[in-house]
């Protein structure tokens, strides 16, 4: 574990974040499968090759993989930001920590929790730290522009000429193309909540 939490002191850390949240240049890669799981499912449901159960039993199991995605993400992230923070951690300060945040009262891990302890041992966040948060920058942006794309059809061109310039454009600037302030504002992350209902609850409820 402490060359581990060392890794975050000798400066990877720092660097990771600002590229991330500070020069915003992300991984807008990221926002092509998002856009594929959205606004992609989405068209397919809307085609004649399903029935109504087939239809909400998919939907269904993309609503609990992104909820699962999101729960994870931020278990990662807090472990993070704690074990950057803390000095002098043995291997059972972080193994204990991860399992405080991982516990699910739903799930008995009795026999496992070994397991479950160890599961902070995994290449994104060891190799590189912070690399999950570009996941959940990608998201919200295309669940922004899915809302955006619904009151004006016109924005899928838009949407096509800011993915083709790949990663020559900082997150801000490619976001600004797609009329998305980055980083995002209450007003926006509220838009993206709003899609999130729109695409994938609204639809099983």
């Amino acid at each position: 574990c402490r060359p581990f939490v060392r890794g975050y002191r000798d400066g990877q850390f720092a660097r990771t974040s600002r590229r991330t949240m500070g020069n915003a240049q992300g991984r807008i890669d990221w926002v092509r499968p998002c856009s594929v799981q959205t606004l992609g499912a989405q068209k397919l449901m809307e085609l004649d090759l399903f029935t109504a159960s087939e239809k909400r039993a998919y939907q269904l199991s993309m609503l609990c993989n992104v909820l699962e995605m999101f729960e994870y993400i931020n278990r990662v992230e807090r472990f993070q930001h704690w074990a950057y923070r803390e000095n002098d951690l043995s291997n059972a300060d972080v193994d204990g920590f991860y399992e405080r945040l991982a516990s699910d009262p739903l799930i008995n891990w009795s026999g496992y929790t070994h397991v479950l302890r160890k599961q902070w041992q995994s290449y994104s966040v060891v190799i590189s730290p912070f690399y999950s948060i570009e996941y959940v920058i990608s998201w919200l942006a295309t669940l922004i522009f899915a809302q955006k794309l619904s009151d004006k059809p016109e924005m899928m061109g838009r949407f096509k000429q800011a993915l083709s310039q790949g990663n020559t454009k900082t997150a801000r600037e490619t976001f600004a193309m797609l009329d998305i302030n980055f980083p995002f504002s209450k007003k926006e992350v509220k838009i993206a909540r709003e899609s999130f209902e729109k695409l994938f609850l609204h639809s099983i409820l």
